[in-house]
């Protein structure tokens, strides 16, 4: 029979869980909305706008954070969001397990790391450089010094 520290140990946790499940689908759902309603018009970290109306959807914030993700990243921008459903749906499968394992946890980051750092660069290798919707380039500041990284590296193709 389970003592009461043990017991409020039980509880704590998953309420713990809970409250990271509800805070990671609101953060995914705020920034593919964010993302999806970027406009280069709007003030964000690259630019300061065109003192037009707001377009974003997150408001300014919201614009801020699209900017920043699309100068970095560029459309790979959008693999963040698909990471976060990634992990609420780990969340909601392993409810029975108590504690996060910091080794996996950091797994997990050094992966996520290396697929940003992979994508963005494939996307300025394919897309080229320059871009008409994104701050920088389609693969952001990052695939631009990747690609030309592996340019340099492997040679132009």
């Amino acid at each position: 029979m389970p003592n009461n520290r043990q017991l409020t140990r039980t509880l704590a946790s998953k309420m713990l869980r809970e409250g990271l499940l509800i805070l990671l689908a609101t953060a995914c759902v705020f920034l593919l909305m964010s993302l999806y309603t970027y406009s280069q018009r709007d003030p964000g970290w690259s630019s300061t706008g065109l003192n037009e109306v707001l377009v974003n959807a997150g408001g300014p914030f919201g614009a801020w954070l699209a900017d920043i993700f699309f100068s970095l990243f560029g459309l790979a921008a959008y693999l963040f969001p698909i990471m976060l459903v990634y992990q609420v749906g780990l969340l909601l499968r392993n409810r029975d397990q108590l504690m996060i394992d910091p080794v996996l946890l950091g797994l997990r980051f050094v992966g996520l790391c290396l697929v940003m750092v992979a994508s963005t660069g494939m996307t300025v290798q394919h897309q080229g450089s320059h871009s008409g919707t994104m701050p920088f380039s389609d693969g952001g500041i990052l695939g631009a010094t990747i690609g030309q990284v592996a340019d340099t590296a492997f040679g132009e193709t």
